[in-house]
């Protein structure tokens, strides 16, 4: 059973523990190079979660892949605000749709938060991402061994408000039947 929820500091180890598996491609790919598994430790413990937005599906319980959306800070006073959005798969699960639904859910969340741009930056070799902008209308622009690529983000309204809130609400019983579903197991198993 897979569960697709928002994901909060209480599940920083989670999502360590969803890069450390990430073989070292996709990993390369996440951060733009190679980085160590305490870097990637460093990283997650410092997520801003006031500016950021993530989003994981896990199954059987273990988080296999994440979207983080990251609001920037761009000082300026006018009506757009933009995101950095990056977006990660564990190998045995990647084709499947996975990442096309976290992005489409994620892409909800930013535009109910005023987000009017997402902004993905991306290796060259990073095919996958620039697929999934693709998807979304993204234009890339290829610059020195990477690509970047913004997807306009359409204002919230009452349809987008609804469908956050119907993703938060399977969440929330996804969570209720895979406790139930646990306990079942364990007084089975006793």
């Amino acid at each position: 059973m897979h569960l697709i929820r928002k994901l909060r500091p209480s599940d920083t180890e989670l999502l360590i523990g969803h890069y450390l598996r990430l073989d070292s491609e996709d990993l390369q790919c996440r951060f733009a190079g190679y980085v160590s598994p305490e870097r990637v430790s460093e990283y997650c413990r410092q997520i801003d979660w006031a500016r950021t937005d993530a989003i994981g599906w896990f199954e059987e319980g273990e988080l296999i892949a994440a979207t983080e959306l990251v609001r920037l800070d761009t000082g300026n006073q006018t009506e757009t605000l933009t995101a950095e959005l990056a977006v990660t798969v564990e190998k045995p699960f990647q084709d499947r749709g996975t990442g096309t639904e976290l992005f489409r859910r994620i892409l909800t969340v930013a535009r109910n938060r005023g987000v009017t741009g997402i902004v993905m930056r991306c290796l060259l070799e990073n095919r996958r991402m620039q697929t999934l902008a693709k998807k979304y209308d993204g234009k890339l622009l290829f610059l020195d061994g990477e690509v970047e690529s913004e997807v306009r983000v359409a204002r919230a309204d009452g349809l987008s408000l609804l469908q956050e809130a119907m993703d938060d609400g399977f969440a929330i019983f996804g969570l209720i039947a895979e406790q139930w579903t646990s306990k079942k197991r364990n007084d089975r198993a006793a």
